[in-house]
């Protein structure tokens, strides 16, 4: 059975957490909080599953990241959090401007809007493995470790 001073040593070990950690760990819940919002909004709003979804939050990761490493140096990314919302959030607009409304007033079907969200999201993600290739070739930007 454990004892009182069990939870208390438990309790000091969590309070020892360095604070970088702690800010990490709180903006890595509110990015996975924010992604599952945005994901809810978008199905509310077009009720289309839209599978693009993922490449739209990978631009704001390599927003933050390219932004990290070309332009803040050593500082943390998340100051450039708002532009990779900003970001993210104009490539999805771009999406429903040029490709869900126009095949929805076509008439197409769910299933033909989300096949064309799945096309989406492999241009997209084809877009930003051309990106990292050029920033590690190029800029000798490592975007994987290894």
């Amino acid at each position: 059975m454990p004892s009182p001073g069990d939870a208390l040593a438990c309790l000091q070990g969590f309070v020892n957490i360095p604070l970088q950690q702690f800010i990490g760990f709180l903006f890595y819940m509110s990015i996975l909080s924010l992604m599952g919002l945005g994901l809810t909004l978008m199905y509310q709003t077009t009720k289309v599953p839209n599978f693009a979804y993922g490449s739209y939050v990978g631009v704001g990761m390599y927003v933050a990241f390219l932004g990290h490493e070309r332009i803040l140096g050593i500082m943390p990314p998340y100051p450039l959090a708002p532009l990779a919302f900003l970001l993210g959030g104009i490539a999805s607009l771009l999406t429903y401007l040029f490709v869900i409304k126009p095949l929805a007033s076509r008439g197409a079907s769910i299933v033909q809007l989300m096949i064309a969200t799945i096309a989406v999201d492999l241009f997209a993600s084809t877009l930003l493995y051309i990106l990292t290739d050029y920033y590690y070739y190029v800029h000798k930007i490592y975007t994987v470790k290894g």
